[in-house]
């Protein structure tokens, strides 16, 4: 990965262990020559930090960091945010994506960002000296991947090329790049913030980990904390994610689904084929490639962990199934110019991305799992494939990559990951998500009492890959006053699937929105059981009150006039007598329906029939599943699994 962002505060010395004898207290925010998705100029600086923790001598480490300033001043506080990997920078991804996050937090707190170690700017894990070195140890074998017996001692291999690379270029750092480490970076954050002395923390897939180690190792310094794409902590120290896969065949099961169900905007829909069997169609094409060693397009060799691959990832954003529709067409087609027309000009068939080094050098670090030789990876394995093939199929070079892994990251967490927070976590977690299943949130909310969890009943990778009002108002009203949806609580996504339509569609409606008030509905009031706005910005226990505009919410001058109701008073509208935006009751009550036909004390449909049947998972025994983490960026490691 190319890091485009230049720190006027961190310069050349940026990312170097340096010799100091005091940690700054306070930061020196400069613009950074960036500006983000969101319009602002994005704000720069440094933090030195003990390079290692259990040396009272250590050395400093420069934390590169980045801010959003809150559009509302001044601001309540700072929200710290990961985006996942590992291996994920803030600083990339405040500049190319998470316009919607300002929004979502009410446009009330500064967001604040960091290269966690190795990662970005700090200690950037690299174990190559150039692109070609990378390219001979990362790339030559992407044929063999899999988990036949060739592939696996293949991969065995491969890994221990790949350990000797990374041992000889991060010896000095590779124990010290651990998620540990990470959380004790956050805390000299926290202080350095020079605020309440408290954490507000936002994470995504691999995020979570680093947001339940931190609430487990110091859960009084919690004032607020989302954790959405659950992993389950014990895996993740394990190192064996095998459960990760939970959900990953279902997830494919929908993409077939609303493809046939959407002809005109799926390529790969046939009329005489029902999902199941276009399902079967394309599945058994991808596993043919497995003995099609010939199969080219455009003069280059397809080859079967590529397209496998491909499908897999373009499951964590539904965003982008329109365009992996398209792939899959051309590919087994051989449509070389609808092929083509689907890949990143940037990177057509390359696979060349440093974040992959980040990736590896992180979680294998944390994970425990060791074996020294490739027939002792057979158990763990087996376990990769007890959900999903597809899922097994991708995972296993992952595992063979770990099992070699040279570092075991100093002052790692053990079990139990659980606390009493000093104010309760709000989980989140998608019923249809690829590789964080629903059931980790459950089980890892049971480990941190007063926590909530609210169910996404969406796919894809976090609740961002399926856009929900009723999600991003939960999201508001607990960054405004930590109100947390009362247990049961389903939000249904409102971008309907093969829409190609993200969150740029619903962000108008959720814009301006002032969610300061004092209390928020029982279900009876709107028929949501989540909090109202009022005209004039403020929390109302039941009915919305003010007209603006022919019912608009609030202060919303680019909502259009009637979507949340179109009488005075908003009696009704749109939201109460049809149903088609916040339930399929009837009802036209003064707040936006009545609640006992338009969900009650869950969420709404979102205007269409929900998903499938859900009734909320009841949880289980803490940890008893787990999840494999990738990035909520999709493009980050949209090869990763593949490569390896």
């Amino acid at each position: 990965m190319k890091y485009s962002i230049a720190l006027l505060a961190l310069s050349a010395s940026v990312a170097s262990a340096l010799q100091h004898t005091e940690r700054q207290s306070t930061l020196n925010w400069v613009p950074c020559e960036a500006a983000t998705r969101v319009g602002k100029t994005l704000r720069c600086a440094s933090l030195d930090v003990p390079l290692d923790y259990t040396s009272s001598s250590s050395e400093k480490l420069r934390l590169a960091l980045y801010r959003i300033p809150a559009l509302k001043q001044p601001a309540k506080g700072s929200i710290l945010f990961n985006f996942g990997g590992p291996g994920v920078s803030t600083g990339e991804y405040f500049t190319s994506d998470g316009y919607e996050f300002p929004v979502l937090s009410n446009n009330e707190y500064d967001l604040v960002g960091f290269d966690p170690r190795g990662t970005g700017l700090t200690i950037p894990y690299s174990c190559f000296s150039n692109d070609r070195a990378r390219a001979q140890v990362l790339y030559n074998n992407k044929e063999l991947n899999g988990g036949s017996q060739k592939a696996i001692e293949s991969q065995f291999k491969f890994g221990s090329k790949l350990a000797e690379a990374c041992q000889k270029t991060m010896a000095k750092t590779g124990q010290l790049i651990g998620t540990s480490f990470v959380a004790q970076d956050m805390l000299q954050i926290v202080e350095a913030l020079n605020e309440d002395g408290l954490l507000r923390f936002w994470g995504f897939s691999y995020g979570t980990v680093l947001g339940s180690t931190f609430a487990s190792m110091y859960p009084d310094k919690v004032e607020k904390m989302i954790l959405d794409g659950n992993v389950n902590i014990d895996e993740w120290y394990t190192g064996i994610n095998a459960e990760s896969g939970r959900n990953s065949d279902d997830v494919a099961a929908g993409f077939f689904s609303s493809c046939a169900a959407n002809p005109t905007k799926c390529a790969l829909a046939e009329s005489n084929l029902t999902a199941q069997q276009l399902e079967t169609k394309v599945f058994d094409f991808i596993y043919s490639l497995q003995t099609r060693t010939n199969y080219t397009i455009l003069g280059q060799q397809i080859p079967y962990a590529y397209v496998l691959s491909r499908f897999f990832n373009a499951l964590y954003a539904p965003k982008y199934w329109p365009v992996t529709a398209q792939a899959l067409k051309a590919i087994m087609t051989r449509n070389a110019t609808l092929f083509k027309a689907t890949l990143d000009p940037q990177q057509p068939l390359a696979f060349q991305d440093e974040g992959l080094e980040s990736f590896y050098g992180i979680s294998c670090s944390d994970g425990d799992f060791r074996a020294s030789t490739a027939d002792q990876l057979a158990d763990p394995i087996k376990a990769l494939y007890k959900y999903s093939f597809m899922y097994g199929e991708l995972e296993v070079n992952t595992l063979a990559k770990c099992a070699q892994w040279p570092f075991l990251a100093k002052d790692r967490e053990v079990a139990p990951y659980s606390a009493s927070t000093k104010s309760p976590i709000l989980f989140i977690g998608n019923t249809y998500d690829p590789i964080t299943p629903l059931a980790s949130a459950f089980n890892t909310s049971s480990m941190f009492p007063g926590s909530a969890v609210l169910q996404h009943n969406g796919y894809g990778h976090c609740s961002s890959a399926s856009p929900s009002l009723c999600t991003a108002r939960w999201t508001q009203a607990y960054w405004a006053n930590g109100t947390l949806p009362p247990p049961g609580t389903v939000c249904q996504p409102d971008i309907a699937l093969f829409s190609g339509q993200g969150w740029s569609s619903l962000l108008p409606l959720l814009d301006n929105m002032n969610s300061t008030g004092k209390n928020y509905t029982d279900g009876r009031g709107i028929g949501e059981n989540l909090p109202t706005w009022k005209g004039d910005g403020t929390v109302d226990g039941g009915s919305i009150s003010g007209i603006q505009g022919g019912g608009t919410y609030g202060p919303c001058p680019v909502c259009p006039g009637g979507v949340f109701g179109s009488g005075s008073g908003q009696a009704g509208g749109q939201n109460g007598n049809a149903g088609t935006r916040y339930g399929n009751g009837q009802g036209s009550g003064s707040g936006l329906g009545g609640g006992s036909d338009q969900g009650g004390s869950n969420a709404p449909s979102g205007g269409k029939t929900p998903i499938s049947p859900v009734k909320p998972f009841t949880g289980g025994a803490a940890g008893s599943v787990a999840s494999h983490v990738v990035a909520p960026v999709v493009s980050l490691l949209v090869w990763s699994l593949y490569l390896m």
